[in-house]
Parts: structure tokens; C-alpha cells; sequence
């Protein structure tokens, strides 16, 4: 079982060196109905069900939430579970309120991340989860990597850098990306390096990593955006009027 555990360490999209290791997350309630959740750092395992969990929490409350996403990378194997449960909560929430919630990303999504918003992409309902990304928002990719000399580098056995490559393509496949995007970068998962795309890029290319419509039109300040979307669908509950009456 230990070895097994080892290996699929092996197939990940990570780099140990330039972040913690662990995902971040941030909840605050906001006076006008609804919730910052920020979500930063690595994605792995546990995490979609500590996602879950604040999100329910939002939702018995009838608020919607926005979900603010920067991450290097992680696990790939966790992103399904991940996305499940961003959808999932999305969509009870709007069945039970008819609100939404809103993920954002105005900063860094590479590696695992670009096979999560992939996964979203594919799964998500636009009447429960709004995806909003920022023009100049970084996406990166690059192939599977191991541990070396203490860091991250490319797998040096051609025959199962081969095969791990095929795998990784195999899950963004899976998630909906178009294969004539895959194909036309098929050369930025061969190596360890990260190549950065701008999320316009992505939108305009219409490559499934994101939706095509989900790119805002500028790079200001994104949270009176945020503030204002969430908000208009708010009801403030009504005050009870404790005054006494006489009979």
C-alpha cells in the first residue's frame, strides 16, 4: 500500500519548492448575504471535502458564495472530487434559493488547477456557479514531474515520462478540453517547464479550460464586481416587530 502511495506521488502536478503544502482557506461571512471563501495553496487530498463542508455551511445560512481560486498545482487525482463537490454545493444552493455561487480567479492557476477548472467547466450548471476569470489571469502547464536532488524535475525514464504524459493529456480529455487545443500544445506537457497562457488566451481559443464566456472585459478591481453580483440576489431577512399590541 505504501508503495502504491509513492508511486501515484509520482503523477501530480507539483512543485514543492515555491509554495506550502497545504491548501488554504478562508471563510468570512459579509454583511449583505453571502461569503468569501478563498481557496490558496496546493491542491490535495482532504481537500474537497473541507471545501464541501464550508460551502454546505454557507448555503444553510441561504448564502451564496464566492469562491476567490489561486493555486500552483497538487494532486491530479484530487481534482475530480474537488470539482464534484463545487458543482454539487452550487447546485443544491440554487435549487434551495435560487442563488448562485461565483468562482473567481484574478491570480495564478497552473498545473492540477487548469485540470480543475477544466473539470468545473465540463460540470458546472451557469445557473448555479458563475466562473469569472480576469484577462490577464496566468494559467500554466507543463508535464508530470518527480522528486530529484530535493525539487522537483522531469521524470528521466523516457518510457514512463511516456506514458505518464499520455495519462495526464488522458484526464484533460476526460474533463472536456478541446482536442484541437490539446493538439496544437501538445509540446508544453512535454517538458517540466512551465508555459504560461493568459486566461484571454484561453477564452478566445475556446480550449474547455475555461468557458469561453467566463473572461471579464478588464483587469480593475474585481470585488465591487463580486459584491455587486452576489448581493442583488440577496433578501435581508425582515425584523420582527417585538412591540406589544393591545387587545
Amino acid at each position: 500500500m505504501g508503495q502504491l502511495i509513492f508511486v501515484l506521488s509520482f503523477f501530480m502536478f507539483y512543485v514543492f519548492s515555491q509554495t506550502s503544502v497545504a491548501l488554504e482557506l478562508f471563510y468570512s461571512e459579509e454583511d449583505n448575504g453571502f461569503t468569501y471563501l478563498t481557496a490558496n495553496g496546493p491542491l490535495v487530498t482532504n481537500d474537497a471535502a473541507r471545501i464541501k463542508a464550508l460551502l454546505r455551511k454557507s448555503r444553510k445560512s441561504n448564502r451564496a458564495t464566492a469562491i476567490l481560486l489561486t493555486s500552483p498545482g497538487g494532486f491530479l487525482e484530487v481534482t475530480p472530487a474537488i470539482a464534484q463537490a463545487i458543482v454539487d454545493e452550487s447546485n443544491h444552493l440554487q435549487r434551495l434559493t435560487s442563488r448562485h455561487n461565483l468562482l473567481v480567479i484574478n491570480e495564478e492557476c497552473s498545473s492540477a488547477c487548469t485540470a480543475l477548472m477544466a473539470a468545473i467547466t465540463k460540470r458546472h450548471n451557469p445557473q448555479s456557479l458563475k466562473i469569472w476569470v480576469t484577462p490577464d489571469a496566468r494559467f500554466g502547464f507543463h508535464s508530470p514531474v518527480e522528486p530529484h536532488d530535493g525539487k522537483m524535475s522531469e521524470i528521466r525514464d523516457e518510457n514512463e515520462r511516456t506514458s505518464r504524459t499520455k495519462k495526464q493529456l488522458d484526464y484533460y480529455t476526460d474533463f472536456g478540453v478541446s482536442a484541437q487545443w490539446l493538439s496544437t500544445y501538445k509540446s508544453v506537457f512535454m517538458h517540466s517547464e512551465i508555459t504560461e497562457f493568459s486566461a484571454l488566451k484561453l477564452c478566445s481559443e475556446q480550449s474547455r479550460i475555461i468557458p469561453p464566456s467566463s473572461c471579464l472585459d478588464d483587469n480593475n478591481d474585481v470585488i465591487p464586481k463580486i459584491e455587486q453580483e452576489l448581493s442583488k440576489t440577496y433578501l435581508a431577512p425582515k425584523k420582527r416587530d417585538r412591540s406589544r399590541k393591545k387587545l
